[in-house]
């Protein structure tokens, strides 16, 4: 099942990709943003980005500034949001599988359009001992630290927008 939907996406991307060259190359095109038919029917606020297996399709050759802005955004706001590599992780966890396990004491927080979830996990020393799993209808996190490994499964499909480790509670914002 999983294969034939990634063959699926593949051919889709392809086909995006395609008839992207066709527009470029036509400029009668209706999808072609020069065509000026084509900027009478949509509002001018309206930006329409197609993604195919986390791949930008449809290049507009006009916004291309605009695009090399929100990719040096996009990698900011990587570089300030610390992801950890499940490999590394993993390893670590390995090296620390005799350490009982715990469930970390933690408060929920609604905040405007936010949750907040606080974990308090004594011990934990720094981000890079913490992984956060977004599995399909749950949230997992393990961090680990000298004495324990703690272990938490949030029930919750929310996006996470940022976590951040300080004095020794994680704080994890998800979008609500």
């Amino acid at each position: 099942m999983d294969k034939m939907f990634s063959t699926a996406m593949k051919m889709l991307e392809n086909q995006m990709r395609n008839l992207n060259e066709e527009v470029a190359r036509n400029p009668n095109h209706p999808m072609n943003p020069r065509n000026k038919r084509h900027r009478q029917n949509l509002p001018n606020d309206l930006n329409i980005q197609f993604f195919v297996n986390g791949k930008k399709v449809f290049n507009n050759p006009n916004n291309q500034h605009l695009n090399n802005q929100n990719n040096q955004q996009q990698t900011q706001a990587q570089v300030n949001q610390i992801r950890i590599d499940p490999k590394v992780f993993t390893d670590k966890l390995k090296k620390s599988s005799k350490l009982p396990k715990k469930e970390p004491q933690s408060k929920l927080k609604r905040i405007s359009n936010k949750i907040v979830y606080e974990l308090h996990v004594p011990g934990v020393k720094s981000v890079e001992d913490i992984l956060i799993n977004q599995l399909e209808n749950s949230i997992e996190i393990k961090a680990l630290s000298n004495k324990h490994l703690y272990s938490k499964s949030l029930n919750l499909n929310l996006p996470i927008l940022r976590y951040k480790l300080k004095n020794d509670f994680l704080t994890i914002e998800l979008q609500g």
